[in-house]
C-alpha cells in the first residue's frame, strides 16, 4: 500500500467539469474501525483546487458548474434539509502526486488509507470492512460519474452489488479520473447503520453543487426603500386644522345664502 502526503488530488472526468472541494472538519472523536487506519490530524484549508486529469501532460481544465443527480427523494431530501447547517464543500481521500492509487472513499470516517491500482480486491474488501459488522448498502451511486448506468441498487445481494459499484468506480480511477464527489445514498446509510455522528452527517450532507444563491429573493419580494416609498404614497395625512376652516366655510356660506333670500324675499314683500 502506498504512503498518503497532504497534497490533494484533483482530476477532471470525461465530461471536463470542475469542480472544487474542502475536506470537511471532524468531531473530537470518530468511531474507530479495528484494524483499519486512524483518523488523520491535518486539516486542509478552505483553498480552492480544482479538478484535472491526471496525465504526463497534467492537461489544464475548463471550470463548469454541475448538478449532483439523484432520484432518491429521502435521501435527497436530508442533504436538502442538511444544507441549512452549512453550505460545505466535500473531498473524499487525497491522493499523491502521481495520482496512481486508489483511495478510500471513507475519509469522512478518518480513514486516509490508498492502495495501488493493482490492489483493487484489497480495495474493495478494505471498504467492506467499514461496514463492520453490517452488510455493504443496497442502494448507491457512483462517485464520479452521473450515467444513468451507475446507479447500483440490488437488495437481494448487497455483497455483489456493492462490488460492482467498487469495480465501477476503480475503472474511472484507473482511467485517471479522480474528482471524486459524495455518495449521500452511501453517508445516509453509514449514519443509519450508527458508523457516522449526527454532526459529521449532517455536514456531509449539505455539500452542494448549486451555485450561491444568496442574491436570489423569494416571488413578490419588495426591498425595504421600495416598501417605504409605496407606504408614504398611501398614506392618508389628516389636517384637523384645515379641515375646520374648511367646515366653517361652508356653514358661513350656508348661512349667508339663506340670510340674502331672506332679504330679497321681504323686500318684495
Amino acid at each position: 500500500m502506498s504512503a498518503l502526503n497532504s497534497v490533494g488530488f484533483n482530476l477532471e472526468n470525461g465530461h471536463q467539469y470542475n469542480h472544487i472541494y474542502v475536506e470537511p472538519p471532524r468531531p473530537a472523536q470518530l468511531s474507530q474501525e479495528p484494524n483499519l487506519s486512524t483518523p488523520r490530524q491535518d486539516v486542509h484549508a478552505a483553498t480552492p483546487r480544482s479538478c484535472r486529469r491526471t496525465s504526463s501532460s497534467q492537461a489544464s481544465t475548463r471550470s463548469s458548474i454541475v448538478s449532483r443527480s439523484d432520484s432518491d427523494s429521502s435521501v435527497m431530501s436530508a442533504a436538502t434539509s442538511a444544507s441549512s447547517v452549512s453550505q460545505t464543500s466535500w473531498d473524499i481521500n487525497p491522493t499523491n502526486d502521481d495520482g496512481n492509487n486508489l483511495p478510500c472513499e471513507f475519509i469522512l470516517l478518518g480513514c486516509e488509507q490508498t492502495f495501488r491500482l493493482e490492489e483493487v480486491e484489497a480495495w474493495i474488501s478494505h471498504h467492506e470492512a467499514h461496514f463492520t459488522p453490517h452488510d455493504p448498502p443496497s442502494n448507491s451511486i457512483c462517485t464520479i460519474c452521473d450515467d444513468p448506468t451507475s446507479r447500483f441498487s440490488d437488495p437481494s445481494d448487497v455483497h455483489r452489488n456493492w462490488r460492482n459499484r467498487m469495480i465501477h468506480i476503480s475503472d474511472h480511477l484507473i482511467a485517471g479520473e479522480r474528482c471524486l464527489r459524495p455518495d449521500f445514498r452511501m453517508i445516509d446509510y453509514l449514519y443509519k447503520i450508527g458508523k457516522l455522528e449526527k454532526t459529521l452527517y449532517e455536514y456531509n450532507m449539505s455539500y452542494t453543487e448549486r451555485p450561491d444563491c444568496s442574491i436570489l429573493v423569494a416571488p413578490g419580494f419588495v426591498p425595504p426603500e421600495n416598501r417605504e416609498k409605496q407606504e408614504r404614497a398611501s398614506r392618508v395625512v389628516h389636517d384637523q386644522a384645515r379641515e375646520d376652516r374648511k367646515r366653517a366655510r361652508e356653514k358661513t356660506g350656508r348661512t349667508g345664502g339663506r340670510l340674502s333670500a331672506g332679504r330679497t324675499n321681504k323686500g318684495r314683500s
